[in-house]
């Protein structure tokens, strides 16, 4: 039976365009595709759908076309979308990312949704024993809309005893420092990049910086490096995993693949090693395409980057 994840906040609407960087002004370009779907969350569920885990997406979205299209695009994944919260008269959040993938480069140009704060869900109610693990995003905390939600639902997470994963983001800046110590002593796994560590462990970087999160709380550490791997730390581990050889098309996404994969292994009770590889694996995978989002690398896709690099790991 598959395991259950819990995947709170962070439900954008991507638009993905390949494009000449830089764009000057009256520089008009016509673009030879596009892609529009959920991003952000969304990827990182369809990687952990696609690596076999069950998940269930809580959050908002705006009563228009961005919602209805993020959620229908959920749903026919078979994401469980009932706790994905629709007001009246409210807007989705809607990020253009332009992609030159001859120059491996991308800009985001976001326009954040509007809408009154939303309660913990009521989907959600007498459904948490049934979560294996649940994933929140630091964009939730800071979101207006999503913040106090996201509080209450670390709250009852962390009373059921579930495993909780956080992923620190590029936004976790914007939370008080005081919450931001607060959610970081409720989580078991830690997900980030070297970039945003210091937004996570107030202001410090390097080992300071892991012995300081690792006080507060979480048991790992999981420092994603692009193209160089991932490094693992606990307080008895520090491990560095190097990435593998990968013909880049665009690296949007590849770190949200890459929680996907890790969180998969890790509640379906890998070894840290196997769960570091795989999920290295899965962003080469994911930087071979173009865009995050339906383009989750496959379980097939993270299985051949393993084999081509002799990598002994049986995905099923």
């Amino acid at each position: 039976m598959s395991k259950q994840l819990l995947c709170v906040g962070d439900l954008v609407c991507d638009i993905v365009m390949p494009v000449t960087l830089p764009i000057g002004i009256g520089n008009h370009q016509n673009v030879p595709t596009r892609r529009i779907e959920p991003g952000g969350a969304g990827t990182f569920m369809f990687a952990a759908c696609n690596m076999g885990l069950a998940v269930t997406a809580a959050g908002t979205v705006g009563d228009d076309a961005l919602g209805t299209i993020i959620i229908d695009s959920l749903d026919d994944y078979g994401i469980d979308t009932s706790a994905i919260v629709v007001l009246p008269n409210t807007t989705s959040t809607l990020v253009t990312v332009l992609v030159d993938v001859d120059k491996h480069e991308h800009i985001y140009v976001g326009s954040y949704g509007e809408g009154p704060a939303i309660a913990y869900p009521e989907a959600l109610e007498n459904r948490l024993s049934g979560f294996d693990g649940a994933y929140f995003l630091g964009y939730t905390f800071a979101e207006e809309r999503t913040a106090e939600m996201a509080m209450t639902t670390l709250k009852k997470v962390r009373e059921a005893g579930i495993p909780i994963y956080f992923d620190v983001g590029p936004f976790l800046g914007m939370v008080p420092a005081e919450r931001i110590k607060h959610i970081l002593s409720k989580v078991d796994v830690v997900i980030t990049t070297e970039d945003e560590v210091p937004s996570a462990a107030n202001q410090m970087r390097g080992q300071p910086a892991y012995d300081y999160l690792l006080s507060l709380g979480p048991k790992l550490l999981v420092i994603k490096r692009g193209a160089e791997g991932c490094q693992l730390i606990t307080e008895d581990l520090n491990q560095p995993y190097p990435g593998y050889q990968a013909v880049v098309v665009d690296t949007v996404g590849a770190g949200d693949c890459f929680g996907g994969a890790f969180v998969a292994c890790h509640l379906n009770g890998m070894s840290l090693d196997d769960c570091a590889q795989v999920a290295n694996a899965m962003g080469t995978a994911s930087v071979a395409k173009l865009g995050g989002g339906h383009n989750a690398p496959t379980l097939d896709e993270v299985q051949a980057v393993l084999a081509n690099h002799h990598i002994d790991i049986t995905l099923s």
